[in-house]
């Protein structure tokens, strides 16, 4: 047996691998070196930053500021390791209030690019250039430029190419650098930032006063009207918030940004403080929008724990936190529960029903009892009934035997509750012709044939029904199941049609958020390719207008959340899977369309959309499992129920 003592499995890698490495933590993406780029111009003093692209920062990224510019031997040193300006020793991290201090941007971009900065002083009469490639310095030159400094970064990752692998398509990495720069400027209100790629003006922010300008330039007047704002301290901290008030718009992705003295920053604390925040304003599924302004001392946070700097960490976190979820609970209750901004329908609904029971109560112990049809039009505004056109198969033998067990209670007793009306009862059909002669499994049977009760609805989106023979308590997804019918429906009405585009009489407008509009205009030829058309609105600046939609869904009713939804949903599927074929793009689309149309998780349903949708059953083919697995229909049996709660039944 060969010896291996000696032999060493432990090495030292050499400076380039090392330097290559480290470079891989700061810049990992064109987006990472536009934000120290810009970074670095805030920190130099410029009140303009013009960023030019070219192949989405892959060939070239080029920043150009107004700051104070650099001499020739600051450019000697700028892009050297650990190189920096912004500290001497330890002890001015707790007064440190640039952006950045690591001294590690510029050579990590130099590692990994072919590098060139021009710069001049204020009051210079001549400025200098500096080229360096793949972190080895080819000299600096005198040069005639405009005061400032311009940074151009050319063939990111060329003497990586590993690194390139991970790199998206040229439409991505744009997008992500355009909704950084768009988010990143609202922390600056009061500077210029501009975005051309391929010589093409994509974004400029002309100067502002407060946040609140900046926001409504960058997403638009709709947008901006929707938001309140919210302002509160503590000891160390000033926050100014801007909430979107729940259900104003679709929220089905956070959009939340939090800037610490005026850098855009993430965080757990305040995500979860957020979170915590808007928790008894949401409905299952949205996601808080909000934008945090905050500010603090230097003393109070370290920005510096992570090497791209990331992540924040806070001296005292539960400080932070509890400011920023008590400034969101006060604001919200002020603005929905006392009606400065919206009502509640939930809770006006409650209400009305507690009122008419009490209502009720009190004409039943001061008359003894009350009549049927006096029940009835005390009960009509707030629970919806059916014409006589619709209840009338359901008379004959059970309604005679409903009827005649609530005139033996009304003798037996005093009627104390409203007596269940014939509406909120329904036959489900049984399978007739060939269905009835097909297998039919445990789980589709459970409402066929049977007479059921409707309870009602639970957090406006679960259906509570009762088997009336077995007294069983059935609780139904109302989403999960619509969108079952709705898919199968499309599936079925989308069979002899394609992806072609079908043109509107009149072009559908959209309202989106910065990086939405980014990314459907981005995949503009990708969507076409299943039908969607869809163009930059000139006379608002975050609006689309949609001249096609797709033959297969072209008579859908979608609401315009909606559809913005299956836009972002098909773009990004079809750019991450561009060699998919138009069939599985085309599933995709009617499965995304199925759910976007589908009875939404948490709205509220009138007793005949609620009969319209368990008669659709009938016509499902696996109507217990909605389109994406999951089941729309569970059962609690009566006995299940009794042993829970120690009965013998």
């Amino acid at each position: 047996m060969r010896s291996t003592r000696g032999k060493r499995k432990i090495r030292m890698l050499d400076v380039e691998t090392v330097r290559k490495i480290a470079a891989g933590e700061v810049i990992e993406r064109p987006v990472n070196v536009v934000k120290e780029l810009v970074e670095n111009s805030m920190d130099a003093g410029a009140t303009e930053v013009i960023v030019e692209l070219e192949n989405g920062g892959k060939s070239l990224i080029r920043v150009s500021d107004d700051g104070m510019g650099m001499s020739a031997d600051d450019l000697a040193l700028a892009w050297q390791r650990h190189a920096t300006s912004k500290i001497t020793s330890i002890d001015d991290l707790d007064t440190l209030h640039t952006l950045g201090f690591r001294g590690e941007a510029l050579y990590s971009i130099a590692s990994v690019s072919r590098l060139r900065i021009l710069s001049r002083p204020h009051g210079e009469e001549i400025g200098h250039e500096l080229r360096v490639e793949a972190a080895r310095s080819l000299g600096i030159r005198e040069i005639a430029c405009r005061e400032g400094t311009i940074v151009e970064v050319r063939d990111l990752f060329f003497n990586v190419p590993v690194r390139t692998k991970f790199l998206r398509a040229d439409s991505i990495e744009l997008a992500k650098i355009h909704e950084f720069l768009q988010n990143f400027s609202l922390g600056y209100p009061e500077k210029k930032f501009v975005l051309r790629h391929d010589n093409k003006l994509l974004f400029s922010s002309p100067r502002e006063k407060g946040y609140k300008e900046a926001i409504l330039r960058v997403h638009g007047k709709r947008f901006t009207e929707s938001l309140i704002e919210a302002r509160s301290a503590s000891e160390h901290w000033k926050l100014e918030a801007y909430l979107m008030l729940p259900r104003t718009r679709r929220n089905k992705k956070k959009y939340l940004l939090t800037f610490v003295n005026g850098r855009l920053v993430k965080s757990e604390i305040i995500d979860r403080a957020v979170k915590e925040g808007f928790k008894e304003f949401l409905v299952r599924g949205d996601q808080p929008v909000a934008m945090l302004f905050l500010t603090a001392s230097p003393s109070q946070f370290d920005i510096n724990i992570h090497p791209s700097k990331k992540e924040i960490a806070f001296v005292n976190p539960s400080e932070v936190h509890d400011l920023i979820k008590r400034t969101i609970e006060k604001r919200l209750h002020d603005a929905l529960v006392l009606d400065e901004g919206m009502n509640v329908p939930r809770e006006r609904n409650v209400d009305e029903f507690l009122s008419t029971v009490r209502m009720i109560k009190e004409e039943v112990s001061s008359r003894g009892t009350i009549s049927s049809s006096e029940q009835s039009s005390k009960w009509e505004s707030i629970i919806p009934s059916r014409s006589k056109n619709h209840s009338g198969s359901m008379r004959g033998k059970n309604q005679a035997r409903i009827t005649e067990s609530t005139t033996s209670i009304r003798a037996s007793r005093q009627l104390q509750l409203p007596v269940i009306p014939d509406e909120m009862l329904l036959r489900i059909p049984s399978p007739s012709g060939s269905a009835r002669d097909q297998p039919q499994d445990h789980a589709r049977m459970i409402l066929r044939g049977k007479l059921i009760r409707i309870i009602g609805q639970l957090a406006s989106s679960y259906l509570l029904l009762e088997d009336v023979e077995t007294h069983n308590l059935i609780i139904a997804d109302q989403h999960a199941l619509d969108e079952r019918r709705r898919l199968k429906m499309l599936m079925h009405e989308a069979r002899d049609l394609t992806l072609k585009p079908h043109r509107l009489l009149a072009p559908i407008r959209l309202t989106l958020l910065p990086n939405e509009k980014v990314t459907i205009l981005n995949t503009q030829d990708v969507l076409k390719q299943v039908g969607f058309h869809v163009f930059s609105a000139k006379d608002e600046e975050n609006d689309i207008l949609v001249e096609a939609l797709p033959d297969v869904i072209v008579n859908e009713r979608f609401s315009h959340n909606d559809l913005i939804d299956i836009l972002l949903q098909v773009a990004t599927n079809m750019s991450q899977n561009p060699k998919s074929s138009l069939v599985t793009a085309r599933e995709r689309l009617l499965r995304v369309a199925a759910c976007r149309g589908a009875i939404k998780f948490g709205k509220q349903l009138s007793l005949p959309e609620i009969k319209v949708l368990l008669e659709s059953i009938e016509d499902l083919r696996v109507p217990f499992i909605c389109a994406h697995g999951r089941p729309s229909l569970l059962v609690l049996p009566i006995e299940k129920l009794h042993s829970l709660f120690r009965r013998k039944g």
